[in-house]
């Protein structure tokens, strides 16, 4: 059976790359009927931040990946927090020790920056080998029993080369000579990530290793662990790095990083998961938009891509606005309604709230079409909201035949009387099936008259049509608004 796993370290928010880590690791165990798990590997307890761990499962849940095993989900190969698993690698640290394939090392943090200065004054890698490799197992329980500090280290084959696949680039091979004497368990009783992660991901049963490319240099190490400890190791896949626009690592300076700050800016989570998909990931056709379970279904290991991925911010924003604009209005209306109230609460309290549902519905469903983030809501609802102050520079305009501002307030006047015909509140289509043919038999272009309708109506240069705003706001505000103008003109 297919078991993959993603194993975070509870040390912050969770980031592009590691939910991307995450989502291929899923989707590959459902496209098999396999079993996705969740490790969390805490063994740094001086980087651990309070809340991390809870919050990285809560986002994972929050994106569509549950997984089948976990610190919540439970299991049959727990704990599945490395913390609590510290006889289980003391039991197999002491299994290569007893069979010579690691060692207690006594090696000082002064001897250690001196192997590392020398290294660089010489310009290259000297891989390290402690001293105290050799001594028998006597003499180093000796020390132990003397109080000397000690981690324990893997001794590292001589004269050999490790070779291993790796799914996306294929059979590397690394002299062990390149590679250090690695340290597996810390002199404060914790392992290192090498050790933990072949003890647990053998005993948790993985089958695929899909990891962060920052990784495969170590994985020399953790094949020859798997070889000492008799294991067969599970198929490696190194994803590649995601780049900013700039061609360099993404990071703050040239992007956000972290998952939760893409949410605080409007993006809807099924478009953020649906491109950070095709970050890194080709499904070989022109398809772009795909739901979870159309990616579990397209997912392919080799349509993953050795060369690194390129975040493009407005490729994001416009397959976000293509959510925003399929999302049925009334699902829009209640995803806004949420992310006000977290994100902008003074105008979710001072104006959203403050209007029946009706006419959030009618505002929502208009400007759905130009919002490419829901943070782009308020800026475009604005004119429904709020009554303008209308700049009259703005009712001019060349290309539409307005040159002065007398111009500007007959335009005004002629759409107004056209408007007060109405008893109640025209339908859009009503209103321009009465307003074109009275503009075409005073010989005037539509433009002459709609647009300082417009202008009066949003104050804004770019906003939904006189016809639109007149049905929104009802033919009282409407015709208020365009009065309002007129005297300001006279």
């Amino acid at each position: 059976m297919t078991r993959t796993r993603f194993a975070p370290s509870p040390t912050g928010q969770l980031h592009i790359g590691g939910l991307r880590t995450a989502l291929y690791a899923y989707i590959w165990a459902k496209k098999n009927h396999g079993q996705f798990l969740v490790r969390i590997e805490d063994t740094d307890k001086t980087r651990e931040v309070e809340g991390a761990r809870d919050a990285l499962l809560d986002t994972l849940e929050m994106f569509g990946i549950h997984a089948d095993e976990s610190i919540r989900a439970g299991g049959d190969c727990g704990p599945y927090i490395q913390s609590e698993r510290l006889p289980i690698y003391r039991e197999y640290v002491g299994k290569l020790i007893e069979q010579g394939d690691a060692y207690y090392c006594f090696t000082t943090e002064e001897e250690l920056e001196a192997h590392k200065k020398k290294a660089e004054e010489a310009g290259i890698m000297i891989p390290f080998r402690s001293p105290y490799r050799d001594i028998t197992l006597a003499e180093a329980k000796a020390k132990i029993a003397a109080g000397e500090k000690y981690v324990i280290r893997m001794k590292i084959p001589k004269g050999e080369v490790i070779t291993f696949t790796d799914g996306l680039k294929g059979k590397i091979s690394v002299p062990s000579a390149d590679i250090d004497d690695q340290v597996l368990l810390k002199t404060d009783g914790f392992p290192t990530y090498h050790l933990a992660m072949a003890v647990d991901d053998h005993l948790m049963k993985i089958t695929h290793v899909l990891r962060g490319d920052e990784w495969l240099p170590s994985t020399p190490k953790h094949v020859l662990l798997y070889r000492m400890f008799g294991w067969e190791a599970p198929e490696f896949y190194h994803l590649s790095v995601i780049l900013g626009s700039d061609r360099k690592k993404l990071s703050k300076r040239n992007g956000d990083t972290h998952v939760s700050q893409f949410l605080e800016n409007g993006y809807l989570k099924e478009a953020l998961l649906n491109y950070i998909a095709l970050i890194g990931w080709n499904s070989k056709t022109t398809k772009e938009i795909f739901s979870l379970p159309e990616l579990i279904e397209a997912f392919s290991l080799d349509g993953l891509q050795i060369a690194n991925g390129i975040f493009d911010p407005e490729k994001l924003k416009w397959m976000n606005g293509k959510y925003i604009a399929a999302m049925p209005t009334n699902e829009l209306v209640d995803r806004l309604s949420e992310y006000l109230k977290q994100y902008n609460p003074e105008f979710y309290e001072n104006t959203f709230i403050t209007h029946d549902a009706d006419f959030n519905n009618a505002v929502v469903a208009e400007v759905q079409k130009r919002c490419e983030t829901l943070a782009d809501f308020p800026v475009l609802s604005e004119c429904f909201y709020h009554e303008p102050e209308v700049d009259t520079a703005l009712l001019l305009s060349e290309k539409m035949g307005i040159t002065d501002l007398t111009q500007a307030k007959e335009a005004l006047q002629f759409g107004l009387d056209v408007i007060k015909t109405f008893t109640s509140t025209p339908s859009r289509d009503a209103l321009k099936d009465a307003m074109i043919p009275k503009i075409a038999e005073a010989g005037k272009k539509n433009g002459q008259i709609l647009w300082p309708l417009r202008v009066a109506l949003t104050g804004k240069e770019f906003s939904p049509g006189a016809f639109e705003m007149t049905e929104i706001l009802g033919l009282e505000k409407a015709i208020a608004r365009i009065e309002k103008v007129i005297a300001k003109l006279a």
